[in-house]
């Protein structure tokens, strides 16, 4: 059985999950904006206690490590660190924008590509493709931080679109658009996306929790994000 705690903090949303072969048996999810750091621990303590299971026994630790708020993703990644070399436990870093895919190919599972926008502030947005869990689940576009006008959508209906960044003006999409609380970011969908990559790729993906490492896609850190 593979038992994984999950943890996202890159986004005004803060969860935690745990996970036992890819079953959600606890999560903690709220919106948490500017308060990540004192809600993150006492939330996975309370997913532990919900199961009964101590942290020790887990199999390792999920993190999205980014892209997305400068300050969560230290949150999210700072305490991962802490929580797996507290018990000896490996990380799965796993990037922000595959998680929202993956909560879009859950949502409408009708969708053959996923096209994940992230409002990043400063006029620009992060952004990324990925295939449907039953396409393979390949990453089809980069991971870039642009401005919307560079943002080239995919308007064929075999084509969803997930995330903060297509409330914004600029990109104007109305149709196939998951955005709102729905559009953030879960530990769930973490746990479930990990569980998922080491059924396919194998436990090589585990790494050392000196592994996981931000990824911010910008180098200037702003005010709040």
């Amino acid at each position: 059985m593979t038992r994984i705690l999950a943890i996202d903090t890159t986004t005004e949303a803060c969860s935690v999950a745990l996970s036992l072969d890819g079953h959600e048996v606890a999560e903690c999810f709220e919106i948490a904006t500017r308060t990540h750091t004192q809600r993150l621990l006492p939330m996975v303590d309370e997913v532990l206690k919900a199961a009964d299971v101590a942290l020790a026994s887990l199999d390792g630790i999920a993190c999205t490590r980014g892209p997305g708020s400068f300050t969560g993703i230290r949150v999210g990644v700072s305490a991962a660190q802490g929580l797996a070399f507290a018990a000896g436990l490996p990380v799965l870093p796993l990037s922000t924008l595959a998680v929202l895919a993956w909560q879009g190919a859950e949502l409408q599972p009708e969708k053959e590509r996923w096209q994940v926008v992230m409002d990043a502030r400063m006029g620009e947005v992060y952004c990324a493709a990925f295939s449907a869990p039953d396409k393979g689940f390949r990453l089809l576009e980069g991971e870039a931080l642009l401005p919307p006008a560079d943002l080239t959508v995919w308007t064929d209906l075999a084509s969803g679109r997930i995330g903060s960044g297509w409330a914004l003006p600029e990109l104007a999409v109305t149709s196939d658009v998951i955005t709102e609380e729905a559009g953030l970011p879960t530990a769930a969908a973490a746990a479930r996306l990990a569980d998922f990559l080491l059924t396919r790729d194998g436990t090589s993906l585990w790494q050392p929790a000196e592994a996981l490492q931000p990824l911010y896609l910008r180098d200037q850190v702003t005010h709040g994000h």
